[in-house]
């Protein structure tokens, strides 16, 4: 195999670095899924069960160990710290832009244009750049999948057993990944493989005995954990994870319900800038005219893919992530095969940033008229002006060359996520940042004082103040109930601007569009005192 090319990996690793050192940097920990996240690797860690994840002192049915079990091994080497979770899905990140390219070099070995080509595809897509930092199990599944994928290449090109059991090895760890869904993203382009193999096709018979064995391995793998997992954890637990987790999930989600269409307006979101640039679809269309093994599997992988999340009830738009290697490599292998580049070319995709930049400099002077919150007022002009250079750039410095050219919108579009984000830093990252709270809520845990959170909690306050005692969960109406049973609790409230409550708070800082802050007993009876008619009720976290 050719080796890598020290300018192209120098420039991968550049836009990989990017927008990673602007979340490290400017980003917090955003609730609730991140947080949610490393809350429940530190509670595992804190009382050293590694074998049943929970949060707030309840086992956590939700997602299977894999990923905490990473963060705990980065701990184990650092201490624990907050870097080092935000550091993991990145690096999953480019380990996938790394098997992008293996995956390319396997199904096009006489094309290594269309191996590279893909690699800038993936990593210059917005979407992928924007969540390759996000804490989300997805990257982590990705991974996992594009493994899954190259052992079934192993398996179709002559290393039958050992690429079947890459195959299984990857589908077990997918599962304790993510769960089930990873044996519906690998179960796609194994089980259509007599419509994709046009040449070395094996005897089918053993491709499926092959398969079956993969997958008994898979789940024998996980297996391994959810077993012992649901007898330590309970009845409840066990059930939850065995059956109400997986099939129950897949079949009728309980959260995140949408219709079946919700994906299909998303789509030029999650594929820009590709999607508006001529040069993608005028290869694309030449490929579907004389398609081969690799063409097809990668149309089955992403399109059949798509078509089944779409019929599954929950949605989520990284739920997706997965499916992007493959649209990748089908358009590095468009993009190798077609490689002409007209002048006017660029002009979809650098409009759409100008327009994107003009957005964002508007935005504080119409927020108020357009009722947005109140933080849109503050974000700052030159992040939009940067954006809507970067457009202009963009139509202006033009190359010969398709690959300089897909490079070059590559760049742009990472340089359009960290720019993005980094002028979110202080008025948008700010009313997310539960630090300040967290840190006061350790004190507060280290002087004895009972703590409750008023609505339903999803620990985004264990991690950030490494509190090591559950928080007692109450409804707004038991608040003052609560505090009269402990006189030096203190309760965490979600309060909206103008709540009478907010001058009462011993804390307070701004969440989202509202207030979260601490109130004790006192601030809660003054307040009850002078309304003889009621006290305002605070509000739930939603």
């Amino acid at each position: 195999m050719r080796r890598f090319k020290p300018a192209a990996v120098a420039f991968v690793l550049a836009l990989w670095l990017l927008p990673l050192f602007v979340t490290l940097e400017f980003r917090p920990i955003l609730p609730v899924d991140e947080t949610r996240v490393v809350s429940v690797a530190w509670e595992m860690w804190n009382r050293g069960d590694f074998l049943v994840p929970s949060l707030n002192g309840v086992p956590y049915a939700d997602k299977p160990p894999l990923l905490f079990w990473i963060i705990h091994l980065g701990w184990a080497l650092t201490g624990v710290n907050a870097w080092w979770p935000r550091l993991v899905p990145a690096l999953f990140a480019l380990a996938c832009l790394y098997l992008t390219h293996r995956l390319g070099r396997r199904l096009w070995p006489q094309m290594p244009e269309a191996a590279g080509a893909a690699t800038l595809v993936l990593l210059g897509t917005t979407f992928w750049s924007a969540f390759s930092t996000g804490l989300v199990y997805d990257t982590t599944l990705s991974f996992f999948v594009l493994c899954g994928a190259l052992g079934l290449l192993h398996a179709w090109q002559g290393r039958r057993w050992q690429g079947f059991a890459l195959f299984g090895v990857s589908a077990g760890l997918g599962i304790l990944a993510k769960g089930p869904v990873a044996l519906l993203h690998l179960g796609l382009p194994a089980l259509t493989a007599p419509w994709w193999m046009q040449e070395n096709r094996p005897p089918w018979s053993r491709w499926y005995l092959g398969l079956a064995a993969a997958t008994l391995l898979g789940l024998v793998l996980a297996a391994a954990w959810a077993l012992p997992a649901a007898r330590a954890g309970g009845e409840a637990y066990a059930q939850q994870i065995l059956w109400h987790q997986t099939a129950d999930r897949m079949v009728s989600a309980f959260a995140h319900r949408r219709p079946f269409w919700w994906y299909l307006p998303l789509l030029p979101l999650l594929l820009f800038p590709w999607i508006a640039w001529p040069p993608l679809w005028r290869s694309l269309r030449s490929l579907i005219v004389s398609p081969d093994s690799g063409i097809r599997l990668t149309l089955i992988w992403s399109g059949l893919g798509l078509v089944a999340f779409s019929l599954l009830s929950g949605k989520q738009a990284h739920y997706l992530l997965p499916l992007l290697p493959p649209f990748a490599l089908l358009a590095g292998r468009g993009l190798a095969q077609n490689p002409a580049i007209r002048p006017s070319d660029v002009l979809l995709p650098a409009a759409g940033l100008v327009l994107l930049g003009g957005l964002f400099s508007l935005t504080p002077f119409l927020g108020a008229r357009l009722h947005l919150p109140s933080w849109t007022e503050e974000l700052p002009v030159v992040t939009g002006l940067t954006i809507a250079g970067a457009g202009l750039a963009l139509a202006v410095l033009k190359f010969s060359h398709s690959s300089l050219e897909t490079a070059k919108l590559a760049l742009a579009s990472v340089f359009t996520v960290a720019t993005f984000q980094a002028g979110l830093s202080l008025p948008v990252w700010g009313a997310y940042d539960l630090g300040p709270i967290s840190a006061r809520l350790k004190v507060l845990e280290d002087d004895g004082a009972p703590l409750a959170h008023v609505g339903k909690y999803h620990g985004q306050f264990q991690f950030l103040g490494r509190l090591e005692h559950p928080l007692e969960v109450i409804e707004p109406r038991d608040l003052s109930p609560w505090l009269a049973r402990h006189p030096s609790g203190r309760a965490i409230v979600y309060l909206p601007p103008g709540d009478p409550l907010l001058d009462e708070a011993e804390f307070l800082q701004p969440f989202r569009s509202r207030f979260v802050a601490i109130v004790g007993a006192r601030a809660v009876a003054r307040l009850a005192a002078g309304h003889p008619t009621g006290m305002p009720t605070s509000e739930a976290e939603p």
